[in-house]
């Protein structure tokens, strides 16, 4: 679809407020479920195909920064639930507000509100790989990477030719050839050149991309406007998980070693039912010393991925093995308890209810694991975890029951 085709469709669903309501529902019941952000409620008796009535918003919009005050809110908390909100639509759910403007973010009671769903977009997961692949590309200056991400994201033309494409790559890597970070770079920008490029080289955008750039231009003069401190590529790359696409995207340039660690995990475990992006990489990514070094410098009190990340690399191959890690760490190899816990305090398990892993107790009238695969705290004293890997390896970490 062309971002004429894709404004004409938009045009129409703007003029049947019964889209509107629908997408209004979705963002209230779905989209902003969790979190510091909301909108308002449909009052469904009193809407119609031409009418559309929804809960009152008595605030100011987000332009009015002398006002926020007397909202409860200060610009930078209001501009940093704004773009965490926002980076949620796009990159967890796929489904994002498609015209941001101020006028359609308003402030009440210490809450940003959204208003207006007129107006949505849509981003596939392919997409998204796609903008991945360009940006390490243009990071490294590859610019068969980044021709071949520009023509994922849609297909050439008989007019398109690739040498030509690549030549424009090769100018557009020299513009960037002093970034080093993800934060260094201005991305509205770069996505609005792919757009300029895919013209020049009768390569025809989706309009769901076109409509991805309008958005982030108009997101970041709100930002620009609200709280120009902030960065738009810092947040997306500082946020959790699903945000983990570009965590993934940061170790593959940085860190490459864990990247391939990373994968190798993923491939072996991905029968499995588990969120690999959620339950593998942030444990591998903090799990700095797992190359070669001294058991007793492996285990760190409190972080249990220096404990299980050897162990779930112990079940690749031999070979993998020894390439990660000397040993799996035991109990006994720690002078003191790796794991302090308080009596009543639930603990989630990792991979657990995956069942990758299997956890057993010494002493569940001390520490005992639950049907949900949970670690509950009984009483004070000491217990001995014996963790199971896929393959029958075994690990264990000495834990400390206390009063609270």
């Amino acid at each position: 679809m062309t971002i004429i085709e894709e404004f004409e469709k938009v045009t129409k669903e703007e003029l049947d407020f019964r889209i509107e309501v629908a997408n209004t529902k979705f963002f209230r019941d779905v989209v902003l479920t969790e979190g510091p952000v909301t909108c308002p409620r449909v009052i469904d008796e009193l809407t119609t195909e031409r009418i559309f009535t929804m809960t009152y918003v008595d605030g100011c919009s987000v332009s009015k920064k002398e006002k926020l005050a007397e909202q409860g809110i200060t610009p930078e908390d209001a501009g940093r639930d704004i773009i965490g909100s926002y980076v949620h639509q796009v990159f967890d759910v796929g489904i994002f507000h498609a015209d941001p403007h101020q006028g359609n973010i308003m402030v009440s009671g210490g809450k940003v509100h959204w208003i207006d769903f007129g107006m949505i977009g849509q981003i596939t997961e392919a997409d998204m790989n796609a903008l991945q692949n360009l940006v390490i590309g243009l990071l490294k200056g590859d610019v068969d990477s980044m021709a071949d991400s520009i023509l994922a994201i849609r297909k050439s033309s008989a007019d398109t030719d690739r040498n030509k494409l690549k030549d424009d790559m090769e100018y557009m890597c020299a513009k960037y050839m002093n970034v080093s970070s993800l934060s260094d770079i201005d991305f509205s920008a770069m996505l609005g050149e792919v757009c300029d490029l895919g013209d020049k080289h009768h390569i025809e955008m989706p309009g769901r991309y076109t409509m991805l750039v309008r958005s982030f231009l108009t997101i970041e003069g709100v930002l620009e406007q609200l709280c120009p401190e902030l960065n738009l590529f810092d947040i997306i790359s500082d946020k959790p998980g699903g945000l983990i696409k570009f965590d993934r995207l940061d170790m593959k340039l940085n860190h490459p070693e864990q990247y391939a660690c990373f994968l190798k995990l993923y491939e072996h475990y991905r029968d499995c039912d588990f969120d690999a992006d959620k339950d593998f990489l942030p444990d591998v990514y903090t799990f700095k010393p797992y190359v070669k070094r001294p058991v007793d410098n492996v285990i760190i009190r409190n972080h249990m991925p220096y404990t299980y990340m050897p162990l779930l690399l112990s079940s690749l191959s031999d070979e993998e093995v020894d390439k990660y890690i000397v040993e799996v760490p035991k109990a006994e190899d720690a002078k003191e308890p790796d794991w302090e816990m308080y009596v009543g305090e639930v603990y989630k398990l990792p991979l657990t209810t995956t069942g990758i892993f299997k956890w057993e107790s010494s002493d569940k009238a001390v520490a005992a694991i639950n049907e949900k695969g949970m670690l509950e705290g009984k009483a004070a004293g000491e217990a001995i975890l014996t963790i199971t890997a896929p393959g029958g390896r075994q690990s264990a970490v000495k834990v400390r029951v206390a009063d609270v």
